[in-house]
């Protein structure tokens, strides 16, 4: 999958070490660079990297860095518009390109002569990318991270280094042989864990077993809110012309699998509204069979965000400079300063976010009324173009009909 550079090694030009790394809340990225440095020491010799004690510092996504790059001693990892972010970088604006891991190998190809690494690192892109999942186990990596990481909010050092040491078993696993369709799994990863660092394993498995008892209760939870809303009538369908009939519903729920829940329930735009008012907006795909091939449909949501935003705008009675593209990823901002309109889009460009919790409490909850943005999202969503993706390619964003012509 993808085309990587072709360079085996570099390193960032600096003669002092860097002693800090910047991330944001720990996600698969952040857990699988740490890794790498643990275990592969060559991997902080060619990122000019100090192999004593590194500290990781965490921001929120939302935090503006100026000149990310000039101090070298510390690296921005995929936040704060460095080297190594991949948010906000050209050639990832129109639908999601790079991770920033694919930064990294720029500097230092890290699948040279670790052949048995590149599946992962292409499982976690993928993950980024498109969504894809890592492993259909229900309690996988990512399924425990997320967990881990809604648990302990306040300490996402706790959570990078369960990830790290996570990666640091996987990495055992798929270097020993092991399928993998089965190294994310948990029962994989204990035995990995267990080779690589023994005397930290009872540590790892306490926390795996809180990360699968929050995930279980967060699925119940999710489920009931889903359920509700049904009861309730907080669902529609809108025919848009690229997909076809999608339907959505709007869930009151804290739980983080409440999009996920929403899914499954057969809702392919599942609105979210958080107790404290900030509103997650998830997308999923439409699902078809033609000529023998798989056919995955979500909706752009670029025509999405700009309704929202200029509704986010009229009701705190704002302005948005009119040479803003409103359907573009990322941020957008208020006219006559630099206050980011608290909605957004990631490089995907199949959600819209008023708040995750990797930006903490940099985004302000939204003020638009429940029922109107409701109206928003549906009245917006025809115009959508569809983000396509045929059996295992790459994504495009296409009509349904150039999906058609390109089988």
């Amino acid at each position: 999958m993808g085309v990587y550079p072709s360079n085996t090694g570099g390193s960032v030009m600096s003669r002092k070490k860097v002693k800090e790394i910047v991330t944001r809340f720990p996600n698969l990225e952040c857990g699988f660079f740490a890794a790498l440095l643990d275990y592969c020491p060559q991997a902080c010799r060619h990122l000019n990297i100090t192999t004593g004690q590194l500290k990781w510092r965490f921001i929120s996504t939302a935090t503006k860095i100026n000149k990310p790059d000039d101090d070298p001693e510390i690296i921005y990892f995929n936040v704060g518009g460095g080297q190594f972010d991949q948010h906000g970088k050209p050639e990832n604006q129109s639908l999601c390109q790079l991770c920033s891991l694919d930064l990294v190998r720029e500097s230092y190809n890290f699948l040279d002569r670790r052949p048995w690494i590149r599946d992962i690192f292409e499982l976690i892109r993928a993950n980024d990318k498109e969504g894809e999942r890592i492993s259909r186990h229900h309690f996988n990596l990512r399924e425990l991270m997320t967990a881990l990481s809604y648990k302990y909010q306040d300490d996402p050092q706790l959570v990078l280094n369960w990830l790290t040491l996570a990666f640091c078993g996987v990495f055992e696993c798929c270097k020993a042989g092991i399928p993998i369709k089965n190294i994310f799994n948990p029962e994989e990863m204990v035995k990995g864990v267990a080779k690589w660092a023994p005397l930290k394993l009872a540590e790892f498995e306490e926390l795996l077993n809180e990360a699968v008892a929050t995930l279980q209760q967060h699925w119940a939870w999710a489920k009931r809110a889903v359920k509700k809303a049904e009861d309730f009538g907080k669902f529609n369908t809108v025919f848009v012309t690229t997909i076809g009939e999608i339907k959505i519903i709007e869930v009151l729920s804290n739980s983080f699998k409440t999009g996920a829940a929403g899914r499954q329930a057969g809702y392919q735009i599942v609105i979210q509204w958080n107790r404290d008012r900030h509103c997650q907006i998830h997308g999923g795909h439409l699902r078809e069979k033609l000529n023998g091939s798989i056919i995955k449909k979500w909706a752009h949501m670029g025509e999405v965000a700009s309704e929202v935003r200029l509704l986010e705008a009229k009701s705190r009675g704002r302005q948005i400079a009119s040479d803003q593209d409103l359907t573009k990823s990322g941020f957008v901002t208020f006219s006559g300063n630099e206050a980011v309109v608290p909605w957004y889009l990631p490089e995907f460009v199949t959600s819209l976010y008023n708040g995750t919790m990797s930006s903490g409490a940099d985004i302000p909850p939204t003020v638009i009324d429940r029922q109107k943005l409701f109206e928003a999202v549906y009245q917006s969503l025809p115009r959508c173009l569809a983000v396509v993706k045929i059996d295992n390619g790459e994504r495009e964003i296409v009509s349904q009909e150039e999906a058609i012509n390109a089988l």
